[in-house]
Parts: structure tokens; sequence; C-alpha cells
């Protein structure tokens, strides 16, 4: 769920691609058995989805939370 600060209207976001598990305050995804857990970037006005970031120095990730920046 997204809420926008300039209509305080709460909306869900049209994706690009999946996200599995979404949480945190970035957008990150816990993965699935088929889905890597990773980090998303996503263009809030065309809903284009891409995955930022899904390794660490070669380690998958296992279950990204509480990404701060």
């Amino acid at each position: 769920m997204v809420l926008d600060l300039k209509t305080s209207e709460i909306y869900t976001p049209q994706t690009g691609i999946p996200i599995v598990n979404p949480n945190g305050g970035y957008i990150t995804g816990a993965g699935t058995y088929t889905e890597a857990p990773c980090i998303y970037g996503i263009n809030p006005f065309d809903g284009e989805t891409t995955v930022i970031l899904n390794t660490y120095f070669g380690l998958q990730f296992n279950r990204p939370n509480d990404v701060t920046g």
C-alpha cells in the first residue's frame, strides 16, 4: 500500500514485475522457493519495477527487512 502525501489517498501500486512478500520502508521482498529475496525499485509514475539488489558480495539475502538509507 502507498500513501499519496498530496491527496492522502492510499492505493496499491501497479508494478512491472511481481513483488513477493513486500516489507519495510523501501520495497524489499522476502522471496519464495522460486524467487530470490531482494530489494526493488519502483518508478512511481509508470510502475516499472526492477530488482536493485539481490546479493551481497555474491551471497543471497536471507529475507531483507527494514532497509534504511
